[in-house]
């Protein structure tokens, strides 16, 4: 619990004093120049060449598309092209040091080419006119990304038109100032960075602490003390209890009680030891059905009140009914005969994103609760085996149920493989016990983790706020500006505007 608490108390500290600080005042903005940012920059355009033709592919040329667009440099790209793929094709290369910016799929992305990179169609290189800063550039690109999404179209593939890029605003300072402007972003950023690297080693301190405690829970570790001074009901009187249950269970469904192999003498040799009056099973000897729901696919309509859930609705220990789809009551009623969703049941998602899970509570929604083959439902004695007790087992034991899942590009969790699933289980009232122990422990971890998410979260907001204020002219200090305008090479924005369009002019003669 130590380490918890101090990680608690450094949560707050993880992102730096210097950050929390006032990022400089209002200045006058002296030689700055609101311009449209094509008066300073022409695009170039790329191509691919014909997949067709392997002559043209694998060769010493890197070739970038919008999935190599990830960080500020782009060093290496996934694909490669031949002189004469370059040669046959539309695609340019940007020169080391050029900026590559994204037009089409995510438009708005932007990367600093640090070799020479030929590009495709979805991407351009931005050519600079006269003295303005590429590494100022990429931090506006950054900082108005959100602006290009806005300008885009397309339905399915969002674009952007160049005539948008070029219309877009820039409030353009003079050089100096450009690249002192960068190197602040880069030290705010550099220290926003290791603060958010701090806080993201403690959010996997964290996951390794809360399995921890469960590891200890269903080794009967953290219930120790209590079993000294508490009387426990004997395993095996325990045991043939639930077997009554799930014989009556059975009786009252006219079928045979459902059986599965005992866990054998090596499978328990490979679990961790338990204490006393601890025992392995199988989850199918603690239930009395594990089903899923339906193999196929439902009518919709909107505000039926009758929910159809699948895997993606179930997360934070809980069904989420927000994107829930609601289906005619005929079809719910067909699958709720399978389902017949019960509070306490508990329920697993065993396809795609396997091992969520949820129990279900007592409200007007959980009657009118069915579900996609992608969630498999739980029902036990609920007096005899604790709803939280089974969830915080099974979460102990995603990793291992993600192991014997089957399936290649879509894992599934087949029933008869959960059946199988090794239990450790002890008497209801020291299941009780070991809930409130993970519950005492997980709840300063679960507010920890908190804590780091909503700080994770003003580190972007902060990160943003650097970008605005460094275009807005306000990140500089007074001091700062007055030694940027000490410099040699300063002069007004409206000075390099004319000596661009004097180049665009002169350019135009040839």
């Amino acid at each position: 619990m130590n380490q918890v608490s101090a990680m608690k108390i450094n949560v707050k500290n993880m992102l730096g004093e210097k950050l929390g600080e006032k990022l400089g005042d209002d200045w006058v903005k002296v030689g700055w120049k609101n311009i449209n940012i094509g008066e300073i920059i022409d695009f170039v355009g790329g191509g691919t060449p014909d997949k067709k033709k392997s002559e043209y592919w694998n060769g010493n040329i890197k070739w970038a598309s919008v999935k190599d667009v990830k960080n500020k440099y782009l060093h290496e790209t996934q694909d490669r092209i031949t002189e004469l793929g370059l040669k046959n094709s539309s695609s340019q290369l940007a020169r080391e040091g050029e900026l590559i910016l994204v037009t089409r799929i995510s438009p708005g992305k932007c990367v600093i080419a640090k070799d020479d990179i030929a590009i495709n169609q979805d991407l351009k290189i931005v050519r600079l006119k006269s003295d303005v800063s590429t590494n100022f550039l990429y931090y506006f690109f950054t900082a108005t990304e959100n602006e290009f999404i806005k300008r885009s179209s397309g339905t399915t593939v969002k674009g952007i038109r160049l005539e948008e890029i070029r219309n877009v605003k820039l409030n353009l300072p003079p050089l100096p100032e450009q690249r002192a402007i960068v190197s602040k972003i880069e030290l705010l950023f550099s220290e926003l960075d290791n603060g958010i690297a701090n806080l993201k080693l403690a959010q996997e301190q964290l996951k390794v602490y809360r399995q921890a405690v469960l590891k200890k829970a269903f080794e009967g570790e953290l219930t120790k003390e209590w079993r000294k001074s508490n009387e426990n009901q004997d395993i095996n009187k325990f045991i043939y209890e639930i077997d009554e249950k799930r014989a009556d269970y059975f009786l009252q469904k006219g079928k045979k009680v459902k059986k599965v192999k005992p866990v054998s003498e090596e499978e328990i040799s490979e679990q961790s030891p338990l204490p006393l009056n601890w025992k392995h099973v199988r989850l199918n000897d603690l239930s009395f059905l594990i089903t899923d729901g339906k193999h196929g696919d439902c009518k919709n309509q909107d505000a039926s009140g009758y929910f159809f859930i699948s895997a993606k609705d179930i997360f934070d220990g809980k069904i989420n009914y927000k994107n829930a789809r609601q289906i005619t009551k005929d079809d719910f009623e067909e699958v709720h005969k399978r389902t017949d969703l019960q509070p306490e049941d508990v329920l697993v998602t065993n396809a795609g994103t396997i091992g969520r899970i949820a129990i279900a509570t007592a409200n007007d929604k959980t009657s009118k609760t069915t579900f996609q083959k992608s969630v498999a439902i739980i029902k036990k004695p609920n007096l005899l085996v604790d709803s939280k007790y089974l969830a915080y087992h099974l979460e102990n034991d995603v990793e291992r149920i993600k192991m014997v899942s089957k399936g290649t590009a879509q894992k599934n969790l087949l029933l008869g493989t959960m059946s199988e699933l090794i239990i450790s289980i002890c008497p209801f009232k020291e299941q009780k016990q070991v809930v409130t122990e993970i519950e005492t422990r997980l709840s300063v971890c679960d507010k920890v983790e908190q804590d780091i998410a909503e700080n994770l979260e003003k580190a972007e907001a902060l990160r943003q706020s650097i970008l605005k204020k460094a275009f807005e002219g306000k990140l500089l200090s007074e001091r700062e500006l007055e030694e940027v305008r000490l410099a040699e090479d300063w002069e007004p924005a409206e000075v390099l505007l004319k000596r661009v369009k004097a180049e665009r002019a002169e350019s135009g003669k040839r």
